[in-house]
This record gives C-alpha cells, sequence and structure tokens, in this order.
C-alpha cells in the first residue's frame, strides 16, 4: 500500500515463514526506490497483520490502519482493526549478561521489557 501523502513510503504484509503469521513492514526510499530501508512495523504477532491502508485525507494523525486476526477469505474472518499515530520509533535496548538488577533471568536470557508511551505519541491504538 502506498501512502498517497509520501510516495516514498510502501506499506505490507509479508508472511514471516511458510503457513506462519504476516507481519506489517514498511518500506522507504530516499532515491526514487534504487535502494529501501525496511521497518518491521509488528513482529512475532499471535496472528495475522494484513491489509494495511494508509487513508487519504485524514484529519487526526493516522499513519496507517490494519486488520489483525483470523483471515481465511473475504467471508471467513475475527479480525481487530489497528492502527499507528505518528511516524513509528524504533527503541534500542541494550541488555548485558548479569546487568537484571534482581539477578533472576529464569527466561534462558529473556528479560521482559516493557516500553511506555502515550497515545499520539507513535503508539499503536486498537479501534
Amino acid at each position: 500500500m502506498l501512502d498517497h501523502d509520501d510516495p516514498s513510503v510502501v506499506y505490507l504484509s509479508r508472511q514471516r515463514t511458510a503457513g506462519g503469521v504476516h507481519e506489517l513492514v514498511r518500506w522507504i526510499t530516499g532515491d526514487g526506490g534504487a535502494t529501501w530501508i525496511v521497518e518491521e512495523l509488528t513482529a512475532e504477532s499471535p496472528q495475522k497483520n494484513i491489509r494495511p491502508v494508509v487513508p487519504r485525507g485524514r484529519s487526526m494523525d493516522v499513519g496507517v490502519v490494519w486488520m489483525r486476526g483470523v483471515y481465511t477469505s473475504y467471508l471467513d474472518y475475527s479480525t481487530s482493526l489497528l492502527f499507528t499515530t505518528g511516524p513509528a520509533t524504533r527503541v534500542a535496548v541494550d541488555i548485558r549478561p548479569g546487568s537484571c538488577p534482581n539477578g533472576q533471568l529464569a527466561g534462558m536470557g529473556v528479560l521482559p521489557v516493557a516500553i511506555l508511551g502515550s497515545l499520539g505519541r507513535g503508539m499503536g491504538r486498537s479501534l
């Protein structure tokens, strides 16, 4: 889906693995399409993220709208609509061994992290 306000930005839904979940990505070019930067907007989702749309003439700061859920066909689906506000913000998280203050990494090196923000500041919302 082309962002009609900025044709250097394209959104698409791609399947991670055969028979797997679809994730939403944004492709951005600064040189007329010769090279592209790919940004993941969703990752490791439990359900499909499909059919991205960039609304034309949007009065609020909506970046992209998409469907998430079970989607077998246009007649057989159970989905929610989600959208981003403003540009997506990439957040780097650097967690090193031994840096966990409570010292309990029972998840085999996986440490849960919460990124907090406010709606209207690039955080996704459910419609």
